[in-house]
């Protein structure tokens, strides 16, 4: 069960569009938060800047594979 208030809307919006099904969304989801918290714990990124860096490399994933 994704938690939709765990996430800020415009990565929810974004993903939602990408997911074809809940467990797509929730592995989507996942990955995000994997590679934003790398950024901001690990790397010292900003919070907001790591998300939409995170986002981005989500994305762009998706578009290399589909």
């Amino acid at each position: 069960m994704i938690d939709e208030t765990a996430y800020p809307e415009f990565v929810l919006t974004a993903l939602k569009k990408k997911a074809e099904t809940p467990e797509v969304l929730e592995d989507l989801l996942y990955q995000w938060d994997e590679r934003c918290g790398m950024r901001h714990y690990e790397g010292g990124m900003p919070m907001k800047e790591a998300e939409k860096a995170a986002l981005k490399e989500v994305l762009e994933r998706l578009n290399t594979i589909g």
